[in-house]
């Protein structure tokens, strides 16, 4: 989990001489992660609302200053001292506090530029302390790891249980700093549960091949790992957030899901998670040339940067 200290934001110009915003998340061990939001000129019905000033002696009306104020004051007060698990936790939480369904009040671009600058610190916090621990989170990940060979059977269900109750205190913390918002960031699927299972079992079986081609393949250099896992659960918060909540991780539905009492089609993301990455790992086992690992690899344990 990774603590909001402090957010801050400048109005800049993009490369057409766009008016947009840069946004600096800083967390409470110092991390810091800083992301520009893009300019987009469309204007679809069902798109979310970029605010602008709407003064015409300025940039034709496109300002962002009110985007500003709103990330240096009423989105700083309330995420600053949350704790968040996942670059979808904390966007769970601005559509909460924007409340309109096309982010008309806060503005989408100071809603993005948070959520983006936030997922860049957590991903830094990956790279400084994943050869420590392996950044061991997820117990599907753990449970993939065991399938092929790379994780000792007996660890598994400490690593579960501590996994579990990790996500339980890191949504009670949630709680107490935010109150229930959205059930504790719980996720639950939008989908029919057929169509929600396919999705978070594809997607987690994508995010397990990535892990396995940086995290275990020695033709690959360690320092890509963080980014390159970071970058994959980030692009799925996006992409399926709206479907089923973008979870790829059974203990991070599950502290929500306990806190709340709300089991709507919990189940799916226990087997959904852990099927999809035992498949993806066990085929990357297969495609793997058998002189691209040592034979005894698969005997230790792995974590997001290589043996631990």
């Amino acid at each position: 989990m990774s603590r909001i200290d402090r957010l801050d934001a400048l109005e800049i110009l993009d490369s057409r001489g766009r008016p947009t915003i840069r946004v600096t998340c800083t967390l409470t061990d110092g991390s810091t992660g800083a992301a520009s939001v893009p300019s987009g000129a469309s204007t679809g019905s069902a798109e979310a609302l970029e605010l602008r000033d709407g003064e015409p002696g300025r940039y034709a009306g496109l300002g962002c200053r009110r985007a500003v104020e709103f990330v240096r004051g009423e989105i700083q007060a309330a995420l600053a001292g949350g704790e968040f698990g996942t670059v979808a936790d904390v966007d769970r939480a601005l559509i909460a506090l924007d409340g309109t369904a096309n982010k008309s009040r806060l503005g989408a671009n100071s809603v993005l530029g948070v959520s983006l600058a936030f997922g860049l610190a957590v991903t830094l916090i990956v790279a400084s302390t994943g050869h420590l621990g392996g950044a061991h989170v997820n117990p599907a990940v753990t449970i993939g790891f065991w399938s092929v060979g790379r994780f000792r059977g007996g660890d598994v269900a400490p690593y579960v249980i501590a996994q579990c109750a990790g996500a339980v205190l890191a949504s009670a913390a949630c709680g107490w700093v935010l109150g229930n918002v959205a059930s504790y960031g719980g996720t639950f699927p939008s989908l029919p549960l057929p169509q929600s299972f396919a999705v978070e079992m594809a997607y987690s079986g994508i995010l397990g091949f990535v892990i396995m081609g940086v995290a275990t393949d020695d033709r690959t250099p360690r320092a890509v790992a963080p980014f390159a896992i970071g970058a994959t659960v980030f692009a799925g918060a996006l992409v399926t957030g709206p479907l089923t909540g973008g979870s790829f991780n059974p203990a991070r539905s599950f502290g929500p899901a306990l806190l709340s009492r709300n089991w709507s089609g919990h189940w799916l993301y226990w087997f959904a998670p852990v099927l999809g990455m035992v498949l993806a790992m066990r085929l990357y086992d297969q495609l793997r040339p058998s002189s691209g690992d040592g034979d005894g690899a698969a005997r230790v344990l792995t974590g997001t940067e290589g043996p631990l």
